[in-house]
């Protein structure tokens, strides 16, 4: 597998991993409860993660190509 493959793989592992962690935090400190609010929360930190995730992508694969230069 490429470098890049690497990259894009561990983005979508990290991005899904962060969206079930953030899931079971707000569904447990809200009683074991999961309506509308608590889904629109969990969709705005959801929005956070998938902009830190882009930003690490990009990141890393600036990283790699200045190594390939």
């Amino acid at each position: 597998m490429s470098d890049k493959g690497r990259i894009i793989w561990k983005g979508i592992g990290m991005l899904l991993a962060y969206g079930a962690i953030t899931a079971a935090v707000i569904y447990f400190l809200n009683g074991c409860t999961f309506d509308k609010w608590k889904a629109v929360t969990w969709a705005m930190f959801m929005a956070f993660g998938i902009w830190q995730s882009y930003r690490w992508f990009q990141r890393k694969v600036e990283e790699l190509n200045d190594k390939e230069d």
